[in-house]
């Protein structure tokens, strides 16, 4: 992935994903696929699977998934999990996919690397097809511990500056928002407290400082869909 490649050779070690641990929070997964408008999708592809934990909680759901991944010990253990995983370069003839994610991905890209992954992704989608992305929100006073906390990162983005990208790819933005799962019960109860707060920072910066709200969590969540007249593959492909 370019820039910073020597510092992926002990990856692994530093992110402390070593141990399988499964699936944390499986409702973060639930909340962004429901952000790009399909919950359910019958085909998903997640590029850059890491630990491959939103494939284990799509194939849960009944969702056939296919993953990417650079590291070589993520891949085969994705793999011996179920995972059809495919070429990082996405060359492979594959899709069309429901569905395709990059989560916590772009970052590590340069601004060519990124055309040349939304290119693919344009290649890959379903007609109504969506790409969910979640990166270091460049737009956020807040995202300097996400961003900054890893020597792999390399571009910092923004909604506006991933817009750009997208519609040199035949990708549009479909919307911006703060990346936010809700669980049940008591942690639920204080999650809701601390996103009102959060919110209410939100508006009074948004407003006082653009004239309107802007997506201001620490992170955040970009949905593209294939530009009107260039649907991307269609289903008989």
């Amino acid at each position: 992935m370019g820039e910073g490649a020597d510092f992926y050779a002990g990856y692994v070690t530093f992110k402390g994903w070593e141990a399988d641990e499964g699936i944390k929070r499986p409702e973060d997964y639930a909340a962004l696929l429901a952000l790009g408008g399909h919950a359910r999708p019958r085909l998903l592809l997640d590029i850059g699977t890491g630990r491959a934990e939103l494939l284990d909680w799509a194939k849960a759901q009944g969702i056939e998934t296919f993953g990417t991944e650079i590291i070589p010990a993520l891949a085969e253990r994705a793999a011996a999990r179920g995972h059809r995983m495919i070429d990082p370069g996405l060359s492979e003839s594959v899709g069309p996919f429901d569905v395709i994610t990059a989560i916590d991905v772009l970052e590590h890209l340069t601004p060519a690397q990124t055309l040349d992954l939304l290119a693919s992704v344009r290649r890959l989608l379903a007609a109504d097809g969506r790409f969910l992305a979640r990166f270091p929100n460049g737009q956020s006073p807040f995202s300097g511990l996400y961003q900054n906390g890893d020597l792999t990162h390399i571009q910092y983005l923004t909604p506006g500056s991933l817009r750009q990208m997208a519609e040199k790819s035949g990708l549009q933005l479909a919307g911006v928002y703060n990346p936010r799962s809700m669980p049940t019960g008591l942690q639920g109860i204080k999650r809701r407290a601390v996103y009102l707060v959060r919110d209410l920072i939100e508006v009074a910066l948004g407003y006082a400082y653009f004239g309107r709200r802007v997506p201001m969590d620490a992170n955040v969540a970009v949905v593209l869909q294939p530009s009107a007249g260039d649907g991307g593959q269609d289903a008989e492909d």
